[in-house]
């Protein structure tokens, strides 16, 4: 993904998390997933996700690698639909920044 995909869910996580707004941070956060390529990654964002809440790139066969979570102690109803909202809006981002081949091959393996 590209640093439009990241400064988009950056932005989204402001909106609906959030998460600080501080441009600095969005530069952080851009740069250090834009770095990496292949291998696990995380980054704590807190916001309505609490102190453990993270946004999480994790390249797992047949699903969205972007996700959001939090620490299983902080979960509540409100939490758990709010990190539902959310992923399913990340999803949409990173589909979005998909090729359309790469789009339907994921759509078609995960129908």
């Amino acid at each position: 993904m590209d640093a439009a995909f990241y400064s988009r869910v950056w932005d989204a996580l402001v909106e609906h998390a959030q998460i600080s707004s501080d441009a600095r941070d969005k530069e952080r956060f851009v740069a250090s997933f834009g770095e990496a390529r292949d291998e696990v990654i995380e980054r704590r964002v807190c916001g309505l996700l609490g102190f453990g809440g993270k946004f999480w790139r994790n390249p797992f066969p047949g699903r969205c690698p972007y996700y959001v979570n939090f620490y299983p102690e902080d979960r509540t109803p409100e939490r758990e639909a709010l990190a539902g909202m959310i992923n399913a809006l990340i999803e949409d981002l990173w589909l979005e920044h998909l090729s359309p081949q790469a789009r339907e091959r994921f759509l078609r393996k995960r129908a």
